[in-house]
């Protein structure tokens, strides 16, 4: 299963996005910037635009070395689907997909492909020659286009190359997207658009702290989300896949607790040598939320909460910080490692007050949401100090070579667009996707897709599980047992002046076997 804290950390940008939401009194993240620079090369049609030119065109392309399965099946919960029957198509560049365990073949993007003679209209969404996916992404919402943004362009950059290199199989990818604004009613008028209009065959890549609102509507009409698991859906519905992984049993039924394991506090103890925390949330619940739980996984290691931002238990208020009052106190209280749950504008303005006062901390341990360029923009030595953990090799580790294939792509289609490791994280969902299409050959169905996602083994049963063709130790969604210790990996990066981004300080296969800590869920409507 991907992701450290599981899953607290990857419900944490909810939290930030939740928070402004509320607040009232934060500003956006970044300069608005305009559709284009986020859909590449496609024209944006009121709320939904496909940024794929000529995506609904045929091509094939040859491929070698791949060995596809056909997988029939029904769609769950909604409409026809062809029969099954078994059929193969030769794969892009690389190895097998299947039931064997091993990674998918295709090499980065889930690019290339040939024998398209066999295709036909196998499922919604499903042509001959393309495969139409949408996209809900909170883009002009209270946090501005960099909060969730960052990840569309990624997105469109997998799309893009992926049909230039010939598409899937000899089917093009047509990406139809929406933004919903954050807002729950517009995100589920948008997932209402896009499944019952437009038709479209799974969602890929939605990011959005709305997404509760439209979570039962898709689970309700059987479409598959392959997305960033910001409200609880994705570890409740079987349709709903976090790119991060999953261990709960995804049966319609909300667990009664979350789970997490503090490997990524354990890396900083055993490796920056910390031991005093200050922990900075927001008094707004599901912030607080995640502060507690990052405080209870930092102390199960040995890290003490030596200081809470705002001075209390309750939190930072997000409308009046007192972040340079914060400074003296982290001071007094000999704090050497700062671990956050807010959002990037709050994260620059304690970097100010920091500097201000020439308070240094050993490590400044923030969430995937600053995990981007724009870290350059501020004040320093803090920023030298910050550091922020995904699952996936860092977005400067071209030596990968998904990451390598992802900055040829963005810089070919998204050049504009802002880097970001959750740019890389949404490419990396379309290389899944890839990966899983190339499987199913001809007859590509929802099914067969959800049957190909729930194949990986987790690590904590012996198993591999998927790899994101190198990106990552191993990703599962299989159901995990919470009450027995497993192996978690994680990949942790820090911000480096003289490369002007994130830089890898502990890789993605940087794993040890924890026990699980537990809290309890949050009802979020899902």
């Amino acid at each position: 299963m991907r992701r450290p804290v599981r899953p607290g950390r990857a419900r944490v940008v909810a939290a930030l996005a939740a928070t402004a939401v509320m607040a009232l009194g934060l500003a956006a993240c970044g300069t608005r910037l305009p559709d284009r620079d986020f859909l590449g090369a496609g024209a944006v049609n009121g709320s939904s635009g496909n940024p794929v030119a000529g995506a609904s065109g045929s091509q094939s392309a040859t491929g070698s070395g791949g060995t596809n399965s056909q997988t029939p099946g029904a769609v769950p919960g909604g409409g026809a689907t062809a029969g099954g029957g078994n059929g193969s198509a030769g794969g892009g560049a690389g190895g097998t997909a299947g039931g064997s365990g091993k990674t998918g073949g295709g090499g980065a993007g889930g690019a290339g492909g040939g024998g398209g003679a066999g295709n036909g209209a196998s499922d919604i969404g499903v042509t001959a020659n393309s495969i139409t996916i949408g996209n809900v992404t909170a883009i002009n919402g209270a946090l501005g286009p960099y909060a969730f943004g960052v990840t569309l362009p990624g997105l469109s950059a997998w799309v893009q190359g992926t049909n230039a290199r010939g598409g899937i199989n000899g089917r093009k990818i047509i990406l139809d997207t929406c933004d919903d604004s954050a807002d729950g009613q517009q995100n589920l008028s948008c997932a209402t658009k896009l499944v019952q209009q437009n038709h479209v065959f799974a969602f890929l890549g939605n990011n959005t702290d709305a997404c509760s609102s439209s979570a039962h509507f898709e689970f309700s009409n059987g479409v598959p989300d392959l997305g960033f698991p910001l409200c609880n859906g994705y570890y409740k519905y079987p349709n709903m896949f976090s790119y991060l992984g999953s261990g709960y049993p995804r049966n319609g039924t909300l667990p009664a607790n979350q789970n997490q394991q503090a490997n990524v506090y354990k890396w900083f103890k055993d490796n920056r040598h910390v031991s005093k925390g200050a922990f900075f949330f927001y008094i707004i619940p599901i912030s607080q939320q995640q502060g507690y739980a990052e405080e209870q996984g930092a102390s199960s290691v040995g890290i003490s909460t030596a200081y809470e931002g705002g001075g209390s238990h309750a939190g930072e208020n997000p409308a009046d910080p007192t972040f340079d009052t914060d400074v003296i106190n982290m001071r007094a209280a000999h704090v050497d490692v700062v671990f956050d749950a807010i959002d990037t504008a709050g994260n620059g303005n304690l970097c100010r007050a920091m500097d201000r006062q020439g308070f240094t901390v050993t490590a400044k341990a923030s969430t995937v949401e600053v995990y981007g360029s724009q870290v350059g923009d501020w004040s320093s030595p803090c920023r030298d100090s910050v550091y922020s953990a995904d699952d996936s090799a860092a977005y400067t580790d071209t030596s990968n070579p998904v990451v390598a294939q992802f900055r040829k792509d963005f810089g070919t289609y998204q050049p504009n667009a802002v880097m970001h490791q959750w740019a890389l994280d949404a490419y990396s969902i379309g290389v899944m996707f890839g990966d899983a299409v190339k499987s199913m050959g001809a007859n590509v169905t929802r099914a067969g897709l959800e049957k190909w996602m729930n194949q990986w083994p987790q690590l904590q049963a012996g198993g591999g599980g998927y790899t994101f063709d190198g990106l990552t130790a191993g990703t599962s969604w299989q159901p995990e047992n919470y009450s027995k210790p497993a192996p978690v990996c994680t990949a942790i990066a820090q911000w480096n002046e003289s490369a002007k981004g994130f830089v890898s300080v502990a890789g993605p296969n940087t794993c040890v076997t924890l026990p699980f800590l537990s809290s309890p869920f949050s009802d979020d409507g899902s």
